[in-house]
């Protein structure tokens, strides 16, 4: 589904800007910098930053069998054109506003604004280059060049490094004046007021960003981890839930905008759009001897029952799994209760099953509290537009939980079995209260404590116990970091993006389902530069990647059989 996001932009920052003059006369869709105050375009640069989160976090999300990936193998898994609105949400939306902002920052003294910018542009830069490899920047915002050639990723990811660096800068700048009109923003992630928590929310993003860069080249930089260890002793990161950083949708209009959370709109409207993966949703269910209980925060089962009819589940009749599929594997369904959706790189055309296949739930789409009963009876409204949080979903960035992950894996490359397990446990325990007080005022009556669906304290605690003893069994530190990203990777439903870098950092979690057909090709280690880029530059350092096995600076894993 198309969504507008234009007027979605503007329609949103309009009601936020404090200094926007425009001629009535003038198209909305088009409003010219110089017609736009600056809290105005940082609005804009703002929501245009969940857009691109958004979309980014689909693919990874798909890629490492979060969602359902379509596709008879991985060439034909996506297309160039796939990504031009998000290549073009990067340098045509944010990456030229971020440039004009900046310029304003100094010109008008506003250090509060400089900070997040610098600190959104980061995240920008080095995702472009997680995903896409080389890509421009130092020629990509000169208006009298239109055919910028790339960077090297190793160098943007520095300057994505000096960003953040200036970003904390700047926030030391920010004086109390600052928080009043005209020169405070409207904080979309953490405001809406400006404020010394805001402010020191915004440093500790800085750090804990820092801290996913040197993680993520490692691989590549002998002294990351023990930049990371002076980072997480100077301990300005994310480590409490106060402090995360999401994207909240209002949900509170359909039509110019609609700000409801796009999974929810496009699974909750008129039917599901998107299948949930058969197995993310086994891991969460089957991987120990008790169910994970964010389970009916994260899946909304339609039906109680899974559909027997081929003409719904085509696997339904008695289908084998493929040869090529370990035994024990999910495969077609995941339980007979209604838990079902796709299994990885399974091209088939959709069926009649839209009002009855799992979509997202409550966390953190906004959808609907799974509280089917023992008797898997459904009560309540079946997944509508009028069900559960209705919408008012979160992107979750980066989040308390995932910084405790992250140190863990550092941790642990370092022979620290212990501390990891402490990081494990905290990880754990924060991504456990993130996800059971996620909008809990939208959940039913049927799912009160006293019903036994929402989990008590002491089925968490017990729970978080089964997978220590499960790092505890481990016989080695590579099988301890098994279980450790084995967790992050379902803590991170939602955020494909540190999924996806994980998966190709660490080769975790391994045994991940197949794809159907038993020769998918190589893994994608980054995705097709967009056709809008390709087709449209005439530099002779441009040219389509010959595959998607090309790997970006910092993956130097091996090329086959490391992941697929």
């Amino acid at each position: 589904m198309k969504r507008n996001y234009k007027v979605f932009i503007i329609a949103f920052s309009m009601l936020t800007a404090s200094s926007c003059q425009l001629n009535l006369l003038d198209n909305p869709n088009q409003i010219s910098t110089a017609q736009s105050g600056s809290n105005f375009i940082m609005n804009k640069i703002q929501v245009d930053f969940a857009t691109f989160f958004e979309a980014i976090s689909q693919f990874g999300m798909a890629t490492t069998r979060m969602v359902h990936m379509s596709g008879e193998n991985y060439t034909n898994a996506y297309q160039a054109a796939n990504f031009d609105n998000t290549w073009s949400v990067a340098y045509t939306d944010l990456l030229v506003n971020m440039k004009d902002m900046k310029e304003r920052a100094i010109k008008e003294n506003l250090p509060y604004h400089a900070a997040m910018t610098k600190i959104l542009e980061a995240y920008v830069l080095v995702s472009l280059v997680d995903y896409f490899g080389k890509v421009p920047y130092t020629e990509a915002l000169n208006t009298s060049n239109f055919n910028p050639g790339v960077d090297d990723g190793a160098a943007t990811y520095n300057r994505a490094l000096q960003l953040l660096d200036e970003a904390i800068k700047d926030t030391h700048r920010v004086k109390s004046v600052n928080f009043n009109p005209p020169l405070a923003p409207t904080d979309l992630f953490y405001g809406p007021s400006i404020s010394a928590t805001t402010k020191e929310s915004w440093r500790r993003l800085a750090g804990t960003l820092k801290l996913k860069i040197l993680l993520q080249k490692r691989l590549v930089d002998a002294s990351a981890l023990g930049s990371i260890n002076a980072l997480v002793a100077e301990d300005s990161l994310i480590r409490t839930s106060s402090r995360d950083f999401q994207f909240i949708y209002p949900a509170n209009s359909f039509d110019n905008p609609n700000n409801y959370h796009p999974w929810f709109f496009d699974n909750y409207q008129v039917g599901a759009s998107q299948y949930m993966s058969n197995f993310f949703m086994d891991r969460v269910l089957f991987r120990t001897t008790s169910v994970d209980p964010r389970r009916r925060y994260y899946f909304y089962r339609q039906t109680g029952t899974t559909p027997t009819d081929p003409n719904i589940l085509n696997c339904a009749s008695a289908v084998a799994p493929p040869p090529h599929y370990p035994s024990g594997m999910a495969f077609c369904a995941v339980t007979a209760n209604g838990y079902f959706g796709r299994d990885h790189l399974d091209p088939s055309g959709t069926p009649p099953d839209g009002l009855v296949r799992t979509i997202y739930g409550l966390y953190p789409a906004g959808g609907a509290f799974d509280n089917t009963g023992a008797a898997d009876n459904q009560s309540g409204t079946r997944g509508r537009i009028n069900s559960g949080a209705r919408g008012r979903g979160i992107l979750p960035i980066m989040l308390s939980s995932y910084t405790e992950f992250m140190i863990g894996e550092a941790l642990l490359i370092n022979n620290d079995v212990a501390g990891a397990r402490a990081r494990l446990n905290a990880g754990l325990t924060a991504s456990f209260s993130k996800v059971t007080n996620f909008n809990i005022s939208a959940m039913p009556a049927t799912a009160s404590a006293g019903s036994g669906l929402i989990p008590s304290a002491t089925t968490v605690t017990n729970f978080i116990n089964l997978i220590l003893a499960k790092y505890d069994a481990a016989g080695s530190n590579d099988q301890k970091l098994d279980v450790l990203i084995g967790e992050y990777w379902i803590s991170l439903f939602g955020n494909g993006v540190e999924a996806y870098n994980t998966y190709r950092r660490t080769g975790k979690p391994s045994n991940m389902q197949p794809s159907l057909s038993q020769n998918p090709g190589t893994f994608i280690r980054s995705f097709y530069y967009p056709s809008v880029f390709v087709n449209r530059n005439s530099n002779s350092t441009v040219s389509q990647k010959p595959t998607t096995g090309e790997r970006v600076f910092w993956d130097t894993n091996p090329v086959n059989g490391f992941i697929n």
